[in-house]
């Protein structure tokens, strides 16, 4: 009984929410001495008509379609199920009789549908006339109830398609640089006074991926696709990919358009190079704290080369060793804001970022003393007046080459350990201010991926070796003010170390696939 009566409120508060608020009625319908919201009234059975759009990917309706049709309100919605009697002689059209229809009407329409009606989200799609949708790889459409009791139709994406001779199992489809392509999930509004098309689309990839179906497939896009130096379309038989098609014009894809590429096989090339697919990235695990109260205000840290134990430098100019479970041992202070650390491979020196000074020092192996030598200025830091927000992340590369980061911009430097300036890129603009800052650096030679932590943002950013895209993100909300990282395969970890003004903190974090 109680549980009835529990399902009965949380429906009664779902409809009350679901209801228009105004200003004059901030709290809605509840409340019976203010002036209530015009109800409409709700349309009745009868047939009908499901209109398809021009140019939306799907032709014509067929046999078992399904869509998804709502009041405003998810529990009392219904699935219209489409079949061959339904259907018009175009095809376009389907009238179908309905002996019910949804009770609740909410929002600037009666009614709303959505297809499919497989792809829409219930949990999330719950009030009104917002359509969320689990996967975009399908002609998502959505509409409102028309006059005549019609539903046309509007695309909510774009599509590119083609055809190929010969026997393919599959095929890729990627930007000719590292843009996002294909997406998860989708959210638009469909209503008559205000819909929004794009309101939202989540967990991007840099590669669609497809089967091969009568000779030829369709990529279907949500919302827009910007793509400024055009793409590929790689043709998978078994496990690689021997040919590739590629378009170098400009691609500007709106949901309404089809771009048919036609039959792509004499535009084909032959392919060799890596697998067009997303490399499997290392799975993040739990973690365990230690108080590094040795070293004040740690904001980096680095392995020693035979992955012993942690070196570790502070704000306050502390140069320190931490054992792998969490002991620290300061070896000197010298004034100085040392933002980060790194060692060269052979020789052992360490390699440090001075913050202030926007220059890298070296303490040389193998007594490490404070007599330090400089190496180089970043002039751009200099000249910036980066101030207290510069130098703040530096790791080893290859071949006496080191990446230097900086807070200002997340701007990332190539310097050869001769102080010659090779190559700069803003990771912020890279990628689209995904990355606010540069807090620490680690490259990690087993993968040739670089791992940024950025303490703004309190996440991990895995790049690849070339610095194009981001291949990983991992959140760290719990390491507090995250200055510095160390990638350790060894020991199935990442370390975080969390520059605390009080009581600094490293923070082990276990990950599997390292």
């Amino acid at each position: 009984m109680k549980r009835l009566f529990l399902f009965a409120l949380c429906a009664a508060m779902a409809l009350t929410a679901c209801q228009p608020k105004t200003p004059e009625d901030p709290d809605g319908p509840e409340n019976p001495s203010r002036p209530q919201p015009e109800q409409k009234d709700t349309p009745g059975p009868g047939v009908y008509n499901f209109v398809l759009p021009d140019n939306c990917g799907k032709t014509a309706w067929a046999a078992g379609d399904k869509i998804y049709l709502t009041g405003g309100y998810t529990p009392n919605s219904i699935i219209v199920t489409v079949s061959g009697s339904d259907i018009s002689a175009d095809g376009k059209t389907a009238a179908v009789n309905l002996v019910a229809v949804p009770d609740n009407t909410f929002g600037p329409d009666s009614f709303y549908a959505a297809y499919p009606a497989e792809l829409i989200d219930e949990e999330d799609t719950f009030c009104e006339d917002i359509f969320n949708f689990t996967d975009t790889d399908a002609p998502l459409m959505g509409a409102w109830l028309a006059e005549g009791n019609t539903f046309k139709f509007e695309s909510l994406c774009g599509s590119v398609k083609f055809t190929v001779d010969g026997s393919w199992d599959g095929c890729v489809f990627c930007s000719t640089k590292w843009d996002y392509v294909r997406f998860e999930t989708f959210s638009a509004q469909i209503n008559s006074e205000a819909p929004n098309y794009k309101r939202s689309r989540k967990e991007g990839h840099y590669f669609f991926n497809k089967t091969l179906a009568d000779g030829g497939a369709t990529f279907f896009f949500p919302g827009t696709l910007t793509l400024d130096e055009g793409f590929h379309i790689y043709l998978r038989k078994g496990n690689s990919y021997p040919k590739v098609f590629t378009r170098t014009e400009a691609l500007n894809l709106k949901r309404t358009d089809v771009l048919d590429l036609g039959n792509i096989t004499a535009s084909l090339a032959d392919y060799d190079g890596p697998a067009p697919e997303d490399p499997v990235m290392p799975v993040m695990g739990k973690y365990t704290k230690y108080d590094i109260k040795e070293v004040p205000e740690m904001s980096g840290i680095c392995l020693n080369n035979d992955k012993s134990f942690l070196w570790a430098v502070g704000d306050e100019g502390s140069l320190a060793q931490i054992s792998l479970d969490g002991k620290a041992t300061k070896l000197w202070a010298k004034g100085a804001d040392m933002e980060d650390i790194t060692i060269h491979p052979e020789t052992g020196d360490l390699y440090v970022a001075l913050e202030g000074d926007q220059k890298v020092i070296k303490i040389a192996a193998p007594d490490y003393t404070k007599n330090w030598t400089n190496v180089f200025k970043v002039q751009e830091a200099i000249d910036g007046k980066y101030g207290n927000s510069g130098l703040e992340g530096i790791t080893y590369y290859k071949d006496d080459v080191l990446f230097v980061g900086s807070q200002v911009g997340a701007n990332l430097w190539k310097y050869s350990l001769d102080g010659e300036r090779l190559w700069m890129v803003s990771l912020r603009e890279l990628t689209g201010k995904a990355i606010s800052e540069v807090a620490g650096l680690c490259y990690d030679h087993k993968n040739d991926w670089l791992w940024v932590v950025d303490s703004e943002t309190q996440k991990i950013y895995v790049l690849d070796e070339e610095i194009t895209h981001i291949l990983a993100t991992y959140p760290i909300r719990y390491a507090g003010n995250c200055e510095s990282i160390c990638v350790d395969p060894d020991h199935d970890c990442v370390w975080i170390g969390d520059d605390d003004d009080s009581v600094p903190h490293l923070f082990k974090i276990a990950f599997e696939g390292l």
